[in-house]
């Protein structure tokens, strides 16, 4: 799952709104609304917010992405050799 998706998920859970999360975590509900779209992430302070808000397990998280971005490197490379 996407982080995107993950935050939405999260929060509509927890009974959220975009602008109820973005006051808890002390950031714009556009900032919100940009993670949730996937157009921007969160830097790893707003991670670690949501994280104590219940929002995400961030090491959970934190790990996936690592080997989602080791993943898209190896394409890469690959695709650069052809």
């Amino acid at each position: 799952m996407a982080l995107a998706e993950r935050i939405k998920e999260c929060r509509t859970n927890l009974g959220f709104s975009q602008a109820e999360l973005a006051e808890r975590i002390h950031v714009s509900r556009q900032a919100v609304t940009k993670w949730e779209s996937g157009k921007g992430y969160p830097d790893i302070d707003n991670l670690k917010a949501m994280s104590c808000c219940s929002m995400l397990a961030l090491t959970t998280y934190l790990t996936k992405s690592l080997a989602l971005l080791q993943t898209r490197r190896c394409v890469y490379r690959l695709i650069r050799k052809m």
